[in-house]
């Protein structure tokens, strides 16, 4: 009686199982249609096909000498002077539109040298730091307004990049006096050292930024980056006071505003 009771509890419970299973199966099996015919007509939305190749400069590094000239504490030539001799920055930039003008693949390339000098004559801890490098970055850009500029010209962007810089850094420390009156002078000074590292660095940014036609293929824009601290790529025995591209290497987010001058090219006859 218990073997015959055993088999026939074992036998309903198998019924139910099988009977739950072929009910859930169809609706597994149209959930799973659904989902890919959802992501086969977002991916027939998407056109790969290049449409326009954009080649432009950054004009932030002249800007920022004649806007930091009238604060310095000689005259506004010495000034001009100063800042160009001491910091020297060139960059590309480059970006490719897909599926008309949403998404862009954006490069950027450059290379940057700063100098930085304290020398006074009471002062024991004189030095003298000088970096030079290059940089590049890569990203993704999106167009939120590629609905309503339908002449497909102007852009609002939102994107990410992710950045990376190889420079070489020195620094010289050097000193012109000592207690009881013993001196030296900066051609002859009583001690000084010099250190010399090659160095890497590796950070993420989150951009924003505007492109405007100005005339023909002519466009105007800016950028607003907020770039997160990332790591050291090589040992270093001196913390970089500069990173090429990056900027000063102390903070955890740096938020900088540039300026770019760009002539597009267009990959289509279709607008």
């Amino acid at each position: 009686m218990r073997s015959t009771s055993a088999k026939s509890c074992f036998v309903f419970l198998l019924a139910i199982l099988v009977s739950w299973e072929a009910s859930a199966q169809p609706t597994t099996d149209s959930a799973r249609l659904a989902l890919y015919q959802r992501l086969r007509a977002w991916r027939k939305g998407i056109t790969f096909k290049p449409y326009a190749f954009r080649l432009g400069t950054d004009l932030s590094y002249w800007l920022n000498g004649v806007m930091a000239a009238p604060f310095g504490k000689e005259t506004l030539r010495h000034n001009l002077q100063y800042f160009y001799a001491n910091t020297r920055r060139f960059e590309i930039t480059a970006d490719m539109a897909f599926d008309k003008n949403k998404w862009f693949i954006v490069a950027d390339g450059g290379y940057s040298s700063v100098s930085r000098e304290r020398n006074q004559a009471d002062n024991l801890r004189n030095f003298h730091y000088r970096n030079r490098g290059t940089y590049w970055r890569l990203g993704l850009d999106y167009n939120v307004l590629h609905k309503i500029f339908t002449d497909r010209q102007q852009a609002l962007l939102i994107g990410v990049r992710y950045g990376r810089a190889s420079f070489e850094h020195q620094v010289t420390y050097y000193a012109l006096n000592k207690p009881w009156g013993f001196e030296g002078t900066s051609t002859a000074p009583l001690f000084s050292e010099t250190i010399l590292n090659q160095g890497g660095y590796r950070w993420l940014e989150l951009v924003t930024g505007l492109r405007v036609a100005l005339w023909k293929g002519l466009y105007l824009g800016y950028t607003l980056r907020a770039k997160l601290a990332g790591k050291s790529i090589h040992t270093q025995q001196i913390f970089p006071n500069q990173i090429p591209g990056f900027g000063t290497a102390s903070e955890n987010v740096k938020l900088s505003f540039s300026y770019h001058l760009y002539y597009r090219l267009m990959l289509t006859s279709k607008r």
